[in-house]
């Protein structure tokens, strides 16, 4: 990952972004708003990347995001191999950059399916850092989605434990998936068990 002022980026557009913000007060006037600390103070740059690249009107912007926090928002990427045993999970210095990339392409991958397939669980975040570092990361994806990516389902598996596919009577995913993301690991539960491969298998019938 890209190292930038005084800390590591997985996007180098969004660090600059998040950089000149802390240099530049001006920069975001709405700044102070956003909880302060080392897990949060990408949301005012991620803030500037979605309004300068975002393809998605606002409005449909936040109903996707609605969906891609509601299903992803207990999946963090993989940690890097040479990150502490004892790292938090929510510590972002620590994660893999490539399975971070891979998580926000499924996020749009998921947002781009709900625009087919509406049967899909909403949720907005909560008020704490963590919760809004992932709410921003969800609005992020949901600006690339242009409904272009592949799918009418998607199925979140831990590998080896539960189930591995919908049941027979949900009518879909008895076959092969047509793409799966992952490994990331869960740390929220929710129907998904928690563990360290979780994937998310998307499924056209």
């Amino acid at each position: 990952m890209p190292f930038i002022g005084d800390r590591y980026y997985m996007n180098p557009l969004f660090g600059a972004a998040v950089e000149r913000s802390r240099s530049d007060p001006d920069v975001l006037p709405d700044e102070g708003l956003a909880p302060s600390g080392p897990d949060v103070e990408l949301l005012s740059g991620q803030k500037v990347l979605q309004q300068a690249h975002s393809k998605t009107p606002p409005r449909t912007q936040e109903h996707k995001a609605e969906v891609g926090y509601g299903e992803t928002s207990g999946l963090v990427p993989q940690k890097l191999p040479d990150a502490p045993a004892n790292a938090n999970v929510y510590d972002r210095r620590t994660w893999d950059g490539n399975s971070a990339r891979h998580l926000q392409e499924a996020r749009t991958n998921i947002m781009d399916v709900s625009e087919r397939n509406p049967v899909v669980h909403r949720a907005k975040p909560g008020k704490d850092a963590i919760s809004q570092a992932t709410w921003h990361d969800n609005m992020h994806a949901a600006a690339g989605s242009t409904g272009t990516l592949p799918g009418n389902h998607f199925f979140i598996r831990q590998q080896g434990v539960g189930h591995q596919r919908p049941p027979k009577s949900q009518g879909w995913g008895q076959g092969k998936p047509i793409r799966t993301y992952g490994p990331f690991r869960n740390v929220g539960g929710g129907d998904v068990p928690k563990g360290d491969h979780t994937f998310i298998d998307i499924y056209n019938h």
